[in-house]
């Protein structure tokens, strides 16, 4: 689950400024873009997941793209819940309850007891999802283009 800025559309309008302008421009809209889609995604995360949101550039300068996503293996679960086959918000394969070694490297929890946690999800039908990346995607995704046109803004002056 990520969210990815992108600036590969962006070549011919690039074309039209000099190459140390354009490499400015993108550079502070990377920048700012960022970190504010980084803080909106952290603020929509459960407080398990705040943490760890994280930025990852591509290694080009400037860079074409950059993602923000959370590093855990259980955001997708987060994300579309862990609901039963065929229920609203089940967006994975048919394993009804999670993994007991899964909830193990989650939670510390030995694994009788990790056991019991994962039965107990499954019998209740799964934990509800609780969408963080898509609600933060909608959220930022017009003030992003603005700073977009604020960068350029800045650097032209």
């Amino acid at each position: 689950m990520e969210i990815t800025i992108d600036a590969r559309g962006i070549e011919a309008a690039a074309k039209e400024l000099d190459p140390k302008r354009a490499y400015e421009v993108l550079m502070r809209w990377y920048a700012t873009a960022t970190v504010y889609v980084r803080d909106e995604m952290r603020a929509r995360a459960p407080s398990s997941l705040k943490s760890k949101v994280i930025i990852k550039l591509d290694t080009l300068r400037p860079p074409n793209w950059a993602r923000i996503r959370a590093k855990s293996r259980l955001a997708h679960l987060i994300e579309g819940g862990t609901g039963r086959l065929g229920a609203p918000g089940f967006k994975h394969v048919a394993r009804h309850w999670p993994s007991t070694p899964g909830i193990m490297r989650a939670t510390g929890l030995p694994k009788a007891e990790a056991f019991l946690v994962a039965r107990s999800i499954g019998l209740r039908g799964g934990n509800p999802a609780r969408p963080f990346v898509q609600p933060t995607y909608v959220a930022v995704k017009g003030r992003v283009e603005q700073m977009a046109e604020q960068a350029v803004k800045d650097v032209i002056r």
